[in-house]
C-alpha cells in the first residue's frame, strides 16, 4: 500500500477469468486469454508492467494498450518468459500517450 503497487491474480479477483480457468487448463495450449487478460484488468489501472509470451506480442500488446488509454505501460518479454529477470536483457515497449518506444533492458548494465 504505502509504494502504490499490486499483484491481482487474474483467476481470483477477475470474474471471467476464474470461469474459464478450467478450459485453460484441459487446452494446455496457449489462448487469446493470454493477451485479453492484462487489458481486461477489473482495477481499471492506467499503469502496468505487462508480460507477454513472445517477442512477437510485444508491439500487438503495446498497440492495444496505447488505444485502450494507458497512462504508462511497460510491455516485457525476457528470455522466453513473460516477465522480468535478472538473469538476462529483456525486450521491452514503454508505452505512454505520446506512442511507444521499443528497446533492450539489460539487468547487467544497472
Amino acid at each position: 500500500n504505502t509504494v502504490g503497487m499490486a499483484f491481482m491474480y487474474a483467476p481470483r479477483y477477475h470474474p471471467a477469468m476464474k470461469a474459464v480457468v478450467p478450459v485453460r487448463k484441459a487446452l494446455k495450449v496457449r489462448t487469446a486469454f493470454n493477451i485479453l487478460g492484462p487489458m481486461l484488468n477489473p482495477a481499471g489501472a492506467k499503469t502496468a508492467l505487462v508480460g507477454v509470451y513472445a517477442p512477437e506480442a510485444i508491439p500487438l500488446m503495446g498497440e492495444a494498450l496505447l488505444k485502450l488509454g494507458m497512462k504508462r505501460a511497460l510491455v516485457v518479454h525476457s528470455l522466453g518468459l513473460d516477465e522480468l529477470t535478472p538473469m538476462g536483457p529483456a525486450d521491452v515497449m514503454e508505452v505512454t500517450p505520446e506512442g511507444t518506444k521499443r528497446y533492450v533492458f539489460d539487468p547487467s548494465e544497472v
